[in-house]
């Protein structure tokens, strides 16, 4: 392998490494969002949840998207953008996830129904 070509490839591994980190965040946000709207949906529908019961039904929210989210983060973040396979799977996930900017759902675009 040339050194030009060497030098490329290191190039464009450091970039998608650079993409990572903002798409995890925002894949991550998406989530927790999403989680948030539902929960609060949920709660309004209960009425009469007190403050502690809220609490750790917001936590229990929070804690299950966060595991869900574990494993995919982990192999991103394994792969660290060393695979030219990286850039087809950052794109993939900003597809499936409508993590792109200024994309939406198909429920946001619609508005959401109770």
């Amino acid at each position: 392998m040339a050194i030009g070509e060497a030098q490329t490839e290191k190039f464009e591994a450091w970039h998608r490494a650079r993409e990572m980190g903002p798409l995890i965040q925002r894949l991550s946000k998406r989530c927790h969002d999403i989680a948030r709207e539902e929960l609060h949906r949920t709660l309004r529908k209960l009425g009469g949840v007190g403050q502690a019961e809220r609490q750790h039904l917001e936590e229990l929210t929070r804690r299950i998207v966060n595991k869900l989210l574990h494993d995919p983060i982990q192999s991103l973040r394994k792969g660290d953008g060393q695979h030219a396979a990286s850039a087809h799977l950052l794109h993939e996930m900003e597809r499936l996830f409508h993590l792109g900017e200024g994309t939406s759902t198909p429920e946001e675009s619609q508005g959401s129904k109770p």
